[in-house]
């Protein structure tokens, strides 16, 4: 669009040049045709003036440029009024490319802040699943000692009860022993699942936080 402008600038520049050299021209014609009633007006010898077609001749040559300058004003007016419907585009061009950057900056401070926020979130997501891989660990170890400590305590008992059983000989004792044995078996087993559930459970969660989203927002105005 600027570089239409120019060459319209150049255009209407050269035609200018144009103009002027007709006016000039023009001028010295009518100083001719004056100079010419001068004399006659003066009965200078007929040998030195004009004859009756020459200025006819002149006449007409004046009355041509005359309609040329009137061409020429007209086009030179229609290239101002085409200059001027550019530049009034050009403005409006440069408000929208302002406005356009407004948009860019305010985007890229969005993006920025953006990926500052996603930063944060890793950095305490990264923390919190370091912090839940060394509590399942101890979790793990703990949870390894309570039972080998379980199964260690429950085959103590089993075996102590087991071996009196070898000197009991009313059979209602033995019997009584007997389901001694069954409840403590059945006590033994219900706590060994319920540490296994505790223990899944908290493997469980340490997945869910693991493969949890972080992103945030998309869009900006």
């Amino acid at each position: 669009m600027v570089i239409a402008v120019n060459l319209s600038t150049l255009k209407d520049h050269s035609n200018k040049m144009h103009l002027e050299t007709l006016e000039d021209e023009n001028r010295k014609l009518i100083s001719l045709l004056v100079g010419t009633d001068d004399v006659m007006a003066q009965r200078i010898d007929p040998a030195t003036t004009c004859s009756t077609m020459s200025l006819v001749h002149l006449q007409y040559k004046y009355e041509e440029l005359v309609k040329n300058h009137n061409s020429l004003l007209k086009m030179l007016d229609a290239r101002l009024n085409e200059m001027r419907k550019y530049q009034k585009e050009n403005i409006s061009l440069n408000e929208e490319v302002q406005v356009l950057m407004t948009k860019l900056h305010n985007c890229r401070s969005f993006i920025s802040e953006l990926r500052e926020r996603i930063r944060d979130i890793k950095i305490r997501k990264n923390n919190k699943i370091s912090k839940l891989r060394n509590e399942r660990d101890t979790l793990r170890i703990v949870h390894n000692r309570l039972v080998n400590l379980l199964n260690k305590q429950y085959r103590a008992d089993d075996n102590h009860l087991r071996e009196q059983l070898k000197y009991i000989n009313e059979p209602k004792t033995a019997q009584l022993m007997q389901e001694v044995r069954k409840n403590n078996l059945l006590s033994y087993e219900n706590f060994r699942l319920q540490q296994e559930v505790d223990y899944l459970r908290s493997i469980l969660r340490f997945k869910r936080v693991n493969s949890a989203p972080c992103m945030g927002p998309k869009t900006c105005q």
